[in-house]
């Protein structure tokens, strides 16, 4: 796989996971199972996905990595913030937050955990210290089996540390490591079997067989030691991306090119900044209207449309931010 060619099937992959982020943060809020499975597969395949189109043949020192991966990453995540602070401090401080300090929204910024503002952006922070980490670890490793071991160790970190707290999205890191590293080092062969028709529904269904196991071993409690649980975890969801990415790649090889869903894709940090106050506007519209917030309870038909009218609506900012606000994304004009 050329990191340099564009992959139609991962701009189908990228709009789904996009999609289902909306999805996830729209009313009503979804029930424990539902949120698990979708958790399962939208942040695993995010982390998957940026595996895949990384190279450290683009990068010729750890220097060059910062300063490329900070552009496309770091950029954006400081300026979305700086944009939608100054909108706090004039609307939301007072109202949402009365007692907390004006500066804690940056320095939860700085630490690379947002909760007061734009809190999806997590991802960013997240995505930029694993990529770093990876190279790190990674560029000089040559034997697979060692990098294998290497990659599905690094989830047991915060089995051994206490790392919910700690900075840069650590201990998210730990957990989503062996997807971006598995997506990155065997690319190729990833590719390879994608392609490979012959033998693709019985990956998918092998796959499929072992994922309901899992889910009947952990939701019925069967499996105890912590270590274990988290293995399985890992599993899961891997055993749910390959059917997944199937199916995504099947339905992008019928439909061909889509501009719309391209447009979105490459554009999914917007959209990741930005669709939760899409949502915001929604529930402040619905309340002026004089609905409650039960409002929402159980109209999960609704929730879709809100997701699809979300993602849709975000080509107007996406327009607006590339024609006249490139800087925010670290880009010229296009």
């Amino acid at each position: 796989m050329n990191p340099k060619q564009h992959y139609r099937a991962i701009d189908y992959a990228k709009f789904l996971c996009i999609f289902l982020v909306a999805y996830f943060h729209s009313p009503p809020s979804l029930p424990k199972v539902p949120n698990t499975l979708i958790y399962l597969f939208m942040i695993p395949c995010f982390f998957f996905l940026s595996g895949l189109l990384f190279s450290f043949d683009k990068y010729s020192s750890i220097w060059n990595f910062v300063k490329h991966r900070g552009k496309q990453l770091l950029i954006p995540y400081f300026s979305f913030f700086a944009a939608l602070y100054i909108y706090w401090l004039l609307f939301g401080h007072t109202k949402e937050a009365p007692n907390t300090p004006f500066y804690q929204p940056l320095f939860e910024y700085i630490y690379g955990r947002p909760v007061l503002i734009d809190e999806p952006l997590w991802f960013i922070a997240c995505l930029f210290a694993m990529q770093l980490l990876f190279y790190l670890l990674f560029k000089k490793i040559k034997n697979r089996i060692v990098a294998i071991v290497a990659l599905f160790a690094v989830p047991f970190i915060s089995v051994l540390i206490d790392l919910s707290n700690a900075p840069w999205m650590l201990d998210n890191v730990c957990i989503y490591f062996p997807f971006y590293g598995i997506a990155s080092l065997y690319r190729k062969e990833i590719m390879r079997q994608l392609g490979k028709e012959k033998i693709q529904l019985l990956y998918g269904f092998i796959s499929i067989l072992i994922y309901i196991a899992i889910v009947y071993l952990l939701t019925n409690d069967i499996i105890h030691p912590v270590f274990l649980v988290i293995a399985l975890q890992i599993i899961e969801s891997f055993c749910i991306l390959f059917p997944a990415l199937l199916i995504i790649k099947y339905i992008a090889d019928f439909c061909g090119e889509i501009a719309f869903i391209r447009y979105i894709a490459t554009n999914a940090i917007i959209v990741l900044a930005l669709h939760t106050y899409v949502i915001l506007t929604i529930f402040a519209i619905v309340s002026l209207l004089g609905y409650p917030v039960t409002f929402f309870e159980g109209k999960y038909l609704l929730k879709f449309f809100i997701s699809a009218f979300t993602v849709f609506i975000m080509v107007v900012p996406i327009y607006i931010i590339n024609r006249y606000f490139p800087f925010i994304l670290g880009r010229v004009k296009i």
